[in-house]
């Protein structure tokens, strides 16, 4: 009897042991669910600042890209400034060369018009000259020609003109070549002086 009591103490003491072991567990599956709950939300919080953390790697990325893409354009566009620097400076002699060259033809127009203008005066000169000259000499001739008309010796004297004419335009007939051209006065026909 005694026996079977402590074997009930036994039995309510292991069933009290049981009861609170039991609570601990309890307990403990209790914090498991919350470390749990907690892995869980922090495993979703480290996969968002994973993704958050490729998307700014991502970036950083394009943006190395973009500048590479912006340093390669800047150096293109140096390169060009350069070269249009140096293509304005060529423009710019050259330029400077065409308007002396185009001074210096300026001048030698004008020099060439001076000495074509006074080559021009020089011709006009020598024609009014000579046109003054013929015409006084025209109407020379026919003066006398006139005051000669009706007499008998018509033929001898008509001779005599003609060869007066003919001396005094011997003395017109001339090359002026010195002036770029050549002038010959002859009558049309032998007849002319009859």
């Amino acid at each position: 009897m005694l026996y079977e009591m402590a074997l009930q103490d036994d039995i309510s003491r292991l069933k009290v042991e049981v009861a609170d072991k039991n609570g601990h567990v309890e307990a403990v599956n209790e914090d498991l669910d919350m470390f749990k709950l907690k892995y869980d939300m922090l495993m979703a919080e480290k996969n968002e600042l994973n993704a958050r953390a490729q998307t700014l790697m991502a970036n950083v990325s394009s943006r190395d890209n973009q500048i590479q893409e912006m340093a390669g354009h800047l150096s293109r566009l140096q390169t060009e400034h350069e070269g249009l620097i140096v293509g304005s400076e060529s423009a710019r002699r050259l330029v400077d060369e065409l308007k002396t060259r185009v001074e210096e033809l300026q001048k030698e127009v004008k020099r060439q018009s001076v000495v074509i203008s006074d080559g021009a005066e020089e011709k006009r000169e020598v024609i009014r000259q000579l046109c003054f000259s013929l015409e006084h000499n025209r109407s020379g001739y026919q003066e006398l020609r006139q005051a000669f008309t009706g007499h008998r010796q018509r033929l001898v004297l008509n001779s005599v003109f003609s060869l007066v004419w003919r001396a005094k335009w011997s003395t017109y007939l001339f090359s002026a070549s010195e002036l770029g051209f050549s002038i010959e006065f002859k009558p049309k026909d032998e007849n002319y002086y009859d």
